[in-house]
């Protein structure tokens, strides 16, 4: 019934109206297929760094250092959502209220929705691909560390190709480019500029940000075909029958989708009783002096801790997954010791 109505409306238009659509729907696959055509290319480049990912990563990194102004505005970019996720949201809900037809408010919802949905698979790739660990951890690369900043960040240990940040929001500021704001080539710029400095903080190669954002260009722009956008012309129609419950639902949506759903320090700390209060998605291992781990393994739950997971990991060396765990390991130690030197 949809469909027929559907074809119904399109036949009803002026020829001039129906071309228009024709060509709009043409553009939208076309620019899915070509967003797809270069996360494929950005994946063959992943397996050349030197042509590419290294060059272009020593020469963004060299800017750090040169000046302690830069080196803290990179730091806040890529350590605060609020410069990221929080701009794009609050732009997003500016598109919203700026344009209240149903078409319009269909295409924001499906947009933002197909972003969420690709940084998923961006996740899901990172996971799957063999590509690459993080540049800062590449010590070939000679990674320049903020002088204000004494101990290596701890990134996610999987894989960073495609980049799921880049992913999630390079989709929302297309979904805001497509919207008709008239800062958009603003907001465009700004969230690149804050995705380079990822490459300043040695969290990604610049082919993670490129296959991130082409990664969510073909799921935005596969969107906003006629199917899905009359789906999401039901979904906006939410707003004017039940407002309380799409407002309530939208808020909790534009918080996780902002923060990339961080979690809360309370499951690192149910983790392990010694953790300090940080995520581990946040955490750092801290340079440590073996008179400080000396000193730590005085505590009998310490060493007990420490001798129990060197002897899981040496149960199965050769286990994909051992790498990732020793880590992780690593990391948590690290914290362990501290905590039970200086905080406790």
């Amino acid at each position: 019934m949809d469909d027929r109505s559907g074809s119904n409306k399109l036949q009803s238009e002026p020829p001039e109206a129906r071309i228009v659509i024709a060509c709009s729907n043409d553009k939208s696959a076309r620019n899915a297929v070509i967003s797809l055509v270069i996360l494929l290319l950005s994946f063959l480049l992943v397996r050349f760094p030197a042509i590419f990912d290294f060059p272009i990563t020593r020469a963004i990194n060299d800017l750090a250092t040169r000046s302690a102004l830069f080196d803290r505005f990179a730091f806040l970019l890529d350590s605060y959502f609020t410069y990221s996720g929080v701009v794009l949201l609050t732009l997003i809900w500016f598109c919203w209220f700026a344009d209240d037809r149903l078409d319009a408010r269909a295409r924001l919802i499906v947009g933002v929705i197909a972003a969420v949905v690709a940084g998923v698979c961006s996740r899901f790739l990172q996971y799957s691909l063999p590509t690459h660990p993080r540049p800062i951890y590449d010590a070939a690369l000679g990674y320049k560390q903020l002088p204000f900043i004494p101990y290596v960040p701890r990134f996610n240990d999987w894989s960073s190709f495609p980049s799921d940040h880049a992913t999630v929001f390079l989709g929302l500021t297309l979904a805001i480019f497509l919207s008709g704001f008239r800062y958009r080539a603003i907001a465009a710029a700004w969230i690149i500029l804050v995705e380079m400095m990822r490459i300043v903080m040695g969290g990604h190669y610049p082919t993670d940000l490129v296959a991130g954002g082409a990664l969510a260009g073909a799921f935005v722009w596969a969107s906003q075909s006629p199917r899905i956008i009359s789906a999401g012309q039901k979904c906006a129609g939410f707003e004017k029958s039940r407002p309380a419950f799409f407002y309530a639902v939208a808020f909790f949506l534009s918080y996780q989708t902002a923060t990339l759903i961080r979690r809360s320090t309370a499951g690192a700390r149910r983790a392990h009783p010694y953790v300090p209060r940080v995520s581990f998605i946040e955490s750092r291992p801290l340079l440590l002096t073996r008179a400080d781990i000396d000193k730590a393994l005085v505590r009998d739950d310490i060493k007990q801790f420490v001798t129990q997971s060197i002897n899981r990991l040496s149960t199965d060396t050769h286990s994909a997954s051992n790498y990732r765990e020793f880590r992780l390991l690593g990391s948590q130690l690290s914290m362990i010791v501290h905590y039970a030197i200086y905080v406790d």
